[in-house]
């Protein structure tokens, strides 16, 4: 199997610049190297562009970034040269530092939109085979996303605007659809809506830590 991109681990630092954790992919639940479809769509990749060397011919043959994308366009790549069967090798090391805090891109207005477009992206890319029993969507696509759509509808109720507490309630609502109806009922119909009645969020999402005891369970 031809080597499509090599990638490192990598430290994570504050908005200084100072250090705050080394080697961070080591202590993910994420598997290095990638040799599962499932893993990839179950969770984020944690391959960033600036730890990673791609080669310059699997890197065309895939058609470059998506350029729709201004968030989650480096796990899309990855995903489509995977797809395309490039194998992918690990570098337990740290070679480059993750500049992650609370105004970064990461947390952006930008960066959920994208996050969307690539939900709905993977949503078409993986239907569900019924002859072979296989469900990407309900059962790694959607729990995957509605942890993280939930955690961004708790800022966006405690400190968002209005405008982004309808956003962040709308993506939960469209994601819950494609859990399983044990899950998407209650939660379309029942929790949803009460989140979108200020006081009662407010009030429940303080109280957030004993909801992500449950909400964890989908995943």
């Amino acid at each position: 199997m031809e080597l499509g991109w090599s990638y490192s681990d990598l430290d994570e630092v504050n908005e200084n610049g100072g250090l705050v954790a080394c080697a961070i992919l080591g202590k993910t639940k994420t598997k290095h190297p990638k040799r599962d479809l499932a893993d990839c769509l179950r969770q984020d990749m944690f391959i960033l562009p600036s730890a990673s060397l791609i080669s310059r011919r699997a890197f065309v043959q895939v058609g470059g970034f998506d350029e729709q994308l201004s968030g989650y366009e480096d796990d899309d790549l990855f995903l489509r040269l995977f797809q395309a069967g490039f194998d992918n090798e690990f570098l337990p090391k740290s070679l480059s530092r993750w500049r992650i805090y609370q105004h970064s891109s990461s947390f952006s207005q930008r960066m959920s939109i994208s996050r969307m477009i690539y939900a709905r992206k993977m949503i078409r890319q993986f239907p569900e085979d019924l002859v072979l029993n296989r469900h990407p969507v309900r059962d790694l696509i959607a729990p995957r996303f509605f942890l993280l759509l939930a955690f961004e509808a708790r800022n966006a109720i405690l400190m968002g605007p209005i405008q982004r507490r309808r956003a962040a309630l709308e993506d939960l609502h469209f994601i819950a659809g494609y859990l399983r109806s044990g899950y998407s009922v209650p939660l379309r119909y029942i929790c949803l809506p009460i989140l979108r009645v200020q006081p009662l969020a407010r009030f429940i999402m303080l109280r957030w830590r004993d909801i992500v005891s449950i909400v964890r369970r989908l995943h």
